[in-house]
């Protein structure tokens, strides 16, 4: 998590030194702080997206986000809610490390696990 507040920039997920993706959590953006799509002040989950750029000062790449949801689920659309799936999460229920990241998404009974590995 080292990096991930104030104007780190870190990305926070799972990857490898020169891996092809880099799969992590994103937050809904609140500006600047958020371009490597995850801020540590943050409690509330978007979706996971598998490219991330860390250490920027510039959101980029164009990711397809997607988030894991469990029972019945209708999407409301609009322009004041435009992520009607987000779950707030807490940070214990985070755990980040060398090429792992999990958390509980307590809304939809769901535990996400993503892991990385060397490129052959």
């Amino acid at each position: 998590m080292i990096g991930s507040d104030y104007h780190g920039h870190v990305f926070v997920g799972a990857s490898t030194p020169f891996g092809a993706v880099q799969l992590g959590p994103n937050n809904p953006t609140q500006g600047w702080d958020w371009c490597s799509g995850y801020h540590f002040s943050d409690s509330l989950l978007i979706g996971f997206t598998h490219m991330h750029l860390g250490g920027t000062g510039i959101g980029d790449l164009g990711d397809v986000l997607f988030m894991p949801l469990s029972g019945d689920y209708t999407p409301v659309f609009t322009e004041e809610k435009p992520y009607d799936w987000q779950a707030k999460y807490s940070h214990a229920d985070e755990v980040a490390e060398a090429g792992y990241y999990s958390v509980n998404i307590a809304k939809y009974k769901v535990k996400t696990e993503f892991t990385a590995t060397d490129r052959i």
